[in-house]
């Protein structure tokens, strides 16, 4: 279903899946952000990668997010972990 809401959207995209139905979903966002570069500049990103994991005790509890790429927002900034950025699907993934 979700996938059918956003299939006409260029801006958000799913980018993969895990579980049946569905419990952890790869968004990516088609959007200009801010990151920090290794050298500590604050560089511009066209694209951006969330991770939502439904929990066993979604709805009732939030889903838990994660940022698969570096963000930088003024009073924080995001780093995925190092597995995060291997670039290889989670086992379990479908793209």
């Amino acid at each position: 279903m979700l996938q059918q809401v956003l299939k006409d959207w260029p801006l958000i995209q799913i980018g993969g899946t895990a579980g049946l139905p569905p419990e952890m979903y790869r968004f990516t966002y088609n959007l200009k952000g801010l990151y920090v570069s290794p050298t500590g500049e604050i560089l511009e990103r066209n694209v951006h990668v969330l991770e939502v994991n439904l929990t066993l005790g979604y709805p009732r509890r939030a889903p838990q997010c994660r940022m698969l790429t570096p963000v930088f927002i003024r009073t924080l900034t995001i780093r995925p972990s190092a597995s995060a950025t291997s670039g290889r699907p989670r086992k379990g993934w479908t793209t």
